[in-house]
């Protein structure tokens, strides 16, 4: 019993016992924990098992999507074009500038088509010429808004032009004189840009302006392009009729990008004081490229686009009629009067100038013509000045059947010029009631004259109009003959077109050969006449 006892007390109370109890159950529960994870671990084995194929089918396809081959994006990107309405797809291209539909367009050859749609072009058209009005779908929206936006821009340069230069003045009425020009772009090829053009100028300011054309290399390989430069000189001819008058009458020399005296800049766009003699004479030039946005000057091998050389006319027709410059006297006659120079030349000799310090300059009341006047009872749209002309008798001496230029310069009180006219005309017999009837039309210039033979003096009238359009200048000499007995002579002289050399004209060759032709008599008698007489035909 008692060993009974003892050996089952030592199972309830023994710590060796409990500690063996512990040990014992440790080991199992650590091994159902196990058990318990490795169940957990194979049902995720299963479900990863279940779903790993799928994931490995969806990657595969993301990676396809995103690493497409080229010739998936055109389709795709047809696609979308086609998808999207043309209104709709022109609007988008309205948002952009002309520099980015210009990178649009080299993209591909759709996109090229799509950049030069009329539609867009026509709404570019509208919105930035603002004109609404609806044209055919032949009209050329995109040459036209090309045209109207160099118009603007060339509307803005003459603007500042005018506000750095007043004499430079370009709106008017244009005239011609006829005069060639030679560019030389002093490049490593040396080509000169060679071009007869006759000279324009807008009331005050010879203009002329060129665009660069394609060049030819010395081995007859043609450039596409203006061959960038490094200086730049021009050279402005006479075309007269004097064959011998035929060197430059202006010249820039060694114009280098670098030393230039820039008067302003827009853009490209660079205006420049060209000549320090000259102070009104002014170079214009676009370049393609520039430094950089903030450079004021062009690079050393910009490529020039095209040039515009502004000379002040009176300057250059004083040049061209080897003749000096006008003097620049200021009389002090006050705002109301006016300084007019007036000369009579053939191609390079001056027969007769004189200056006329105050004179007055009216308009009629409906505005339309401009006179160097007094009212002398005529309708109120004539009106008059009487200018006395000194007068020599020899002046004119054998120069009928010849070509004169009759110019006249109106300066007002600050010098500035606000009328000139230069035109060519051509002497021949006329009977005496050309000009003693003479009847004065709307809008029309004429020059009257009469000559006083005791006093050795010739009276004018003077009158010109706005509207040079349609132009006349009449005149008339009464001058008694040297031989007695002889009858009194009048000289009318009719304009002639300033256009191409005078002197291989088929009306000149005529005359030439009229005058040939006439006997020794007439050749004294006309000798002794004196043409006084200048017609705007």
């Amino acid at each position: 019993m008692s060993a009974t006892k003892k050996s089952t007390a030592p199972k309830k109370s023994s710590p060796a016992i409990k500690a063996s109890i512990k040990t014992t159950a440790n080991p199992a529960s650590k091994t159902s924990t196990i058990t318990d994870r490795t169940k957990v671990q194979n049902i995720n084995r299963v479900v990863s098992a279940k779903t790993t194929p799928a994931k490995t089918t969806t990657s595969s396809i993301s990676v396809k999507r995103s690493t497409p081959t080229k010739t998936e994006i055109p389709k795709s990107t047809e696609n979308f074009l086609d998808a999207l309405p043309i209104e709709i797809l022109m609007e988008v291209l309205s948002f952009l500038k002309l520099q980015d539909i210009a990178r649009f367009s080299c993209t591909c050859r759709e996109y090229q088509e799509l950049s030069n749609h009329p539609r867009y072009w026509k709404k570019l058209y509208s919105d930035m010429l603002s004109d609404k009005k609806e044209r055919d779908d032949q009209f050329d929206y995109k040459d036209q808004l090309k045209k109207g936006l160099m118009r603007s821009r060339l509307t803005r340069t003459q603007k500042r032009i005018n506000e750095k230069f007043p004499t430079c003045n370009t709106s008017g009425e244009m005239k011609k004189l006829n005069l060639a020009w030679t560019i030389h772009l002093n490049d490593s090829l040396h080509c000169p840009v060679n071009q007869r053009q006759v000279f324009h100028f807008h009331n005050m300011c010879t203009v002329f302006c060129n665009e660069i054309p394609s060049f030819k290399s010395p081995t007859g390989e043609k450039r596409l392009t203006a061959r960038a430069v490094q200086s730049l000189s021009v050279s402005v001819r006479s075309l007269w009729i004097d064959s011998l008058w035929n060197k430059p009458i202006v010249s820039i020399k060694s114009m280098k990008y670098n030393q230039w005296k820039e008067i302003d800049s827009d853009d490209n766009i660079i205006i420049m004081d060209i000549s320090p003699d000259q102070p009104h004479s002014i170079l214009i030039g676009l370049w393609k490229d520039k430094t950089d946005e903030t450079s004021i000057h062009p690079a050393p091998n910009s490529e020039l686009a095209w040039i515009m050389i502004s000379v002040h006319h009176a300057q250059l027709l004083q040049l061209s009629s080897l003749q000096p410059q006008f003097t620049r006297m200021n009389p002090h006659q006050g705002d109301t009067g006016y300084t007019v120079y007036a000369q009579i030349r053939t191609a390079g000799t001056s027969k007769w100038s004189n200056i006329f310090y105050r004179v007055d300059l009216k308009r009629d009341a409906a505005g339309r013509s401009i006179c160097l006047c007094q009212n002398r009872g005529r309708p109120s749209h004539v009106m008059e000045k009487r200018l006395s002309l000194p007068w020599k008798a020899g002046g004119f001496s054998g120069t009928l059947l010849d070509v004169f230029f009759f110019d006249i310069v109106v300066l007002d009180s600050a010098n500035f010029i606000v009328w000139f006219h230069s035109q060519a005309v051509k002497l021949e017999p006329s009977p005496p009631e050309v000009s003693s009837n003479y009847d004065h039309p709307d809008d029309s210039i004429y020059f009257k004259w009469s000559v006083k033979e005791q006093r050795g003096r010739v009276d004018g009238t003077v009158l010109y109009s706005a509207d040079m359009e349609q132009t006349m200048i009449c005149a008339s000499l009464k001058k008694q003959q040297i031989s007695a007995g002889s009858n009194r002579s009048n000289v009318r002289a009719s304009a002639i077109p300033p256009k191409g050399l005078f002197a291989t004209t088929p009306v000149f060759r005529s005359a030439i050969q009229s005058q040939q032709q006439m006997t020794s008599q007439q050749q004294i008698d006309r000798r002794t006449r004196l043409p006084l007489a200048f017609a705007d035909g």
